[in-house]
């Protein structure tokens, strides 16, 4: 089982006529087939990750997945966790990869200063024809919260660039999710 695909919002996506559930803090980045018999089936868990199959995350110790190239490979992976922006951070620190080859790069849209998303939640969003992600942003303040609007073509990004969408001085929007109807084709 991977830690990192529990105790999330689930969110349906078709992807070549199978269906998933995507889970994980936004963006999801665990899957599993969208039926009762893989959901129970801690094996079937999935995490896109750019991890050696069947590794974890150990510090700089880490396996990174590369092709013979050098090139990093992010991939939907069995029995293998995602990495957090935090983990990633730890690993750019390390030399074990670069910034650019990191996964989290989400920015303000209007300062361009890098955005580190908490929660949150990915929905298909029919009106705007894109994947939408709602996030509270780590500040490391509990007793305040901001939270950012993201689109993207898939539900795993790229997310590149958000808009604060609210901030409030006294409540920190500790899960902000969103709901939207069923419809999340390819």
């Amino acid at each position: 089982m991977i830690p990192a695909c529990t105790g999330t919002q689930a969110t349906r996506v078709r992807v070549s006529g199978t269906d998933y559930y995507y889970q994980g803090y936004a963006p999801p980045l665990c899957r599993v087939r969208a039926d009762l018999d893989h959901v129970k089936e801690l094996s079937g868990y999935e995490g896109f990750s750019p991890l050696v199959p069947g590794t974890r995350y150990a510090k700089a110790e880490s396996r990174l997945d590369r092709d013979a190239s050098g090139r990093l490979r992010y991939a939907w992976k069995p029995n293998t966790p995602p990495l957090g922006a935090g983990e990633e951070k730890e690993l750019i620190a390390a030399g074990k990869m670069t910034s650019s080859e990191g996964f989290f790069q989400l920015r303000s849209v209007d300062s361009d200063k890098a955005v580190e998303a908490g929660p949150g939640s990915v929905e298909w969003n029919a009106f705007r024809r894109r994947w939408v992600m709602i996030v509270k942003e780590y500040e490391g303040l509990a007793n305040h919260g901001i939270v950012w609007f993201a689109e993207a073509d898939t539900p795993l990004g790229p997310w590149v660039y958000a808009k604060r969408i609210l901030r409030h001085d006294y409540y920190n929007f500790y899960n902000p999710i969103q709901q939207h109807p069923a419809g999340n084709d390819d």
